[in-house]
């Protein structure tokens, strides 16, 4: 009887499962010395992602391997004698399991090896975490959960279509500060979710010779952009929690606490997130050249840190009595819970962020009239930040509201002295909000609040 030979090739990122190795050995009673054939393995696994195995083949007489599937291969096909064959398996970007036999034959004795793959796709509702949080001063985690909609299922599998979104998106929320200095304390899931068809619905042409034109797309979320020179965007708000409480310990309770990006599978500039009274949210970012900025000004700024516009569109009108009593309801009493950004007062003994007036590191703060689209009866506390122009900056108070709520959700505590060491920025350039005529990029949509 032959000794088992078994060798596996050291290849990174390859997960190859054997299920069962062992000797066979077949026997020819002919004239002479017998013939025999021995296979060290008769069955294989292989994960999605493919790889290689080597086998040993041990016979007294010539050998030739047989290969039916193209996605299997091995380094030979014939051979006299002992030898090792290496097979090699393609990844299976189909959304079947598959399987295949590799047959031996050594004169009038033959063997068989069975080839099994598990797909590479992954399945719908599967969540795959990105980032389990890490600051040892955390209780919990704050939980940032990315999905998307107008992904088909051919585009759900390692490095895939939706992955590399995922990834951008997901860098982008954490690019401008103070999201990176209190990254660790995140953890990120993307969760799987089959659209029939790629893309989004658009209401109507948006302007410009490359915008998309008006379709109407079968998409798990049924987001739908409302185009023309418009950049707001609405979508199935139901569906997007149903996917999100698939994280495992995710419940209504803590969807409050939880940011959701949907990625759109679409080239646009155009961007909207949908904000609670009770704290959930849901950023609807497109993809395209602006991708990124949307990310960090819709996921980021409004999703997030639940801050409000700063850009004007009405430059002469004034900020609505109805305006100021949602801002005031959605606020709970506490400016810092909700649009932390503006102020219906310019009384700097009054404004909540006049602990800046004066101090060393902070001349920039101040307060500037104009925001959440109107010229007039709302102040903003720097001349420009991303809540304006999509600038990767966060004002002060904004930075301040945003680790306002990562302190209360990990129920860690805020304090100013933590804040201020911690505290990173480098302002952008003094640009003047901007007005809609003056502008050839409309700015993103205002937020729609839910109550």
């Amino acid at each position: 009887m032959s000794t088992i030979e078994l060798r596996l090739l050291p290849l990174k990122g390859w997960k190859i499962a054997m299920l069962l190795a062992f000797s066979l050995i077949f026997f020819s009673c002919d004239k002479g010395e017998d013939s025999f054939l021995s296979l060290s393995a008769n069955e294989f696994h292989f994960q999605g992602e493919g790889g290689k195995f080597t086998f040993t083949i041990s016979s007294n007489v010539s050998w030739n391997i047989t290969v039916t599937d193209s996605w299997v291969t091995t380094d030979k096909l014939e051979g006299n004698g002992k030898g090792s064959v290496t097979i090699e398996v393609s990844e299976n970007y189909s959304d079947q399991d598959r399987s295949t036999i590799i047959s031996v034959s050594a004169g009038s004795l033959s063997g068989a090896i069975t080839i099994s793959q598990g797909s590479l796709l992954y399945s719908d509702g599967d969540v795959i975490s990105h980032q389990t949080f890490s600051a040892t001063k955390a209780s919990r985690a704050v939980n940032l959960v990315i999905v998307g909609d107008g992904f088909i299922k051919d585009d759900y599998y390692p490095g895939g279509a939706f992955d590399e979104a995922a990834e951008r998106a997901i860098e982008a929320f954490f690019s401008v500060e103070p999201f990176p200095s209190y990254r660790e304390y995140f953890s990120v899931y993307k969760v799987v979710a089959y659209s029939e068809e790629r893309g989004a619905t658009v209401q109507r042409d948006f302007s410009g010779p490359q915008g998309p034109k008006r379709q109407t797309k079968n998409t798990v979320f049924s987001s739908i952009l409302e185009g023309g020179t418009s950049t707001g965007i609405d979508c199935d708000e139901d569906t997007v929690f149903e996917y999100a409480l698939k994280v495992a310990g995710m419940t209504e309770s803590e969807l409050t606490k939880t940011t959701i990006v949907v990625i759109i599978n679409l080239e646009v500039y155009a961007g909207t997130t949908i904000m609670y009274l009770d704290g959930r949210s849901i950023a609807l970012c497109p993809m395209g050249d602006t991708y990124e900025e949307i990310v960090y000004h819709e996921g980021s700024g409004h999703g997030f840190g639940r801050l409000m516009d700063e850009y004007i569109y009405y430059t002469n009108q004034s900020f609505p009595v109805n305006e100021i009593q949602t801002l005031d309801q959605f606020r709970q009493g506490d400016a810092w819970n909700f649009g932390a950004n503006l102020s219906t007062t310019d009384n700097r003994d009054e404004v909540h962020w006049k602990h800046y007036f004066g101090k060393t590191g902070y001349d920039m703060v101040g307060l500037y009239e104009g925001g959440a689209l109107y010229g007039k009866g709302v102040w903003r506390p720097e001349e420009n930040s991303c809540m304006n122009d999509n600038s990767p900056y966060f004002n002060a108070p904004s930075r301040e509201a945003i680790v306002r709520r990562i302190m209360s959700i990990n129920g860690v505590g805020f304090d100013y002295d933590t804040f201020y060491a911690y505290d990173k920025y480098e302002p952008v350039s003094v640009s003047s909000p901007r007005a809609r005529s003056l502008t050839s990029k409309a700015p993103l949509a205002p937020p729609i609040l839910k109550r």
